[in-house]
């Protein structure tokens, strides 16, 4: 009996199927094991771009107020300013030069004056000469007639450097308008037109990312419930197991007294039955397994087109970016270039207005008092402050 029962375990094992059974059970642990593995890693990374597409929507749908085409719009705005501000200051430096122009009488006078009471003082000086308080006297008159043409020829000095540097501004003021008329219209409409493409760039973008968000949602949908269909790879290595210890059990019975006391014709037909029941349990696995797992390599193999879809939304996304920017780039390289004359034509009308004040905190007369009885000179510098106003 023992030897019978060793003779049909040396059959079992010679006809490979213990090794095959172990083969395949092994197998299938290790393959779906590992897809298991990677649709987990799939779906942490399905997580990540689900939460970083609504971080981009979010930001895509915030206020406008806060975004590049506001600013482009702002830019616009200040640059189609430019003109009036810049005939605005024109006008100012050309009231400055009028001013200039009928102070200039006024100094022309106050010199003439100056000379004749100089005139008059020596003479005086030399009639008096033999009185000595007299002397004394047309002497500090001298000196402060002296002092006072000084001071008249300073402020002319002043007058003339100050027409020069007005005269510059003007020039350059003058070309500047010019170039705002050429250039600004071009430049702002082009900003605006960039502002749009800005904000349309912005909702397809807002559309892209909520149509991907919605294609990766599908997909962690399709990645759950194929990681919930991969239990036909345990269910398969649970049935294989099943039929291994059918087997064990076969060769221990065989091997135990019960068995032994069986004939040869008794163990034959007890082998053929458990042969034909694992083999109807087989045949009854392998079916469900090659349909569940057709399933399964149908949904894994609908992720290649929703990745194409997102690909090809990738492309949309980009295709018309660098174009785009290149535009932006142009724009803003011509608005910049603007800037740049606006703030040499800020600077130079800056120097003149500190040289006006200069000027006119220098005018004769502005806080003393003359021999000849005037508490204010009519060369003080209210004419100046007041035409000084535009310039800021």
């Amino acid at each position: 009996m023992a030897n019978g029962a060793a003779s049909a375990l040396q059959a079992f094992e010679a006809s490979g199927i213990s090794e095959r059974l172990e083969a395949a059970r092994s197998q299938v642990e290790e393959c779906f094991l590992e897809g298991g593995t990677v649709l987990l890693s799939v779906m942490d990374v399905l997580n990540r771009l689900s939460s970083s597409l609504d971080n981009v929507t979010k930001a895509l749908d915030a206020n406008e107020s806060s975004d590049a085409g506001a600013d482009l719009r702002s830019t616009v705005k200040s640059l189609t300013d430019l003109p009036i501000s810049e005939t605005a200051r024109q006008d100012a430096l050309s009231s400055l030069a009028d001013t200039g122009n009928s102070l200039r009488k006024h100094v022309a006078d106050m010199q003439e004056t100056m000379r004749y009471l100089r005139t008059f003082a020596v003479t005086a000086k030399i009639t008096g000469a033999g009185l000595p308080e007299f002397a004394g006297f047309a002497q500090e008159i001298l000196e402060r007639i002296y002092s006072g043409t000084a001071e008249v020829n300073g402020f002319a000095a002043h007058l003339d450097s100050l027409e020069k540097e007005v005269k510059v501004a003007l020039s350059f003021s003058t070309a500047a308008a010019r170039s705002y008329c050429k250039t600004v219209p071009d430049v702002a409409r082009a900003l605006q037109d960039d502002a749009r493409k800005i904000a349309e760039h912005r909702k397809n973008l807002a559309a892209i990312a909520r149509d991907v968000s919605a294609i990766a949602r599908g997909i962690q949908s399709k990645v759950a419930s194929t990681l919930s269909a991969l239990q036909v790879g345990d269910i398969t290595r649970q049935r294989i197991e099943h039929v291994q210890s059918t087997f064990s059990l076969l060769d221990e019975f065989l091997g135990a007294e019960d068995g032994r006391k069986l004939d040869a014709d008794a163990r034959q037909r007890l082998e053929n039955v458990v042969h034909h029941l694992t083999a109807a349990q087989m045949n009854d696995m392998c079916k469900d397994f090659h349909r569940d797992s057709q399933s399964v390599a149908k949904t894994i193999a609908s992720f290649g087109e929703d990745t194409q879809e997102i690909l090809r939304l990738r492309e949309m996304s980009g295709g018309g970016q660098g174009h785009l920017m290149r535009a932006l780039e142009s724009g803003v390289s011509a608005a910049h270039e603007i800037v740049k004359q606006v703030d040499q034509a800020t600077r130079q009308a800056d120097q003149v207005s500190q040289s006006t004040l200069g000027t006119a905190a220098k005018t004769p007369g502005s806080h003393r008092q003359y021999p000849c009885g005037q508490n204010r000179h009519p060369l003080h510098g209210v004419e100046y402050q007041s035409a000084l106003q535009p310039l800021g």
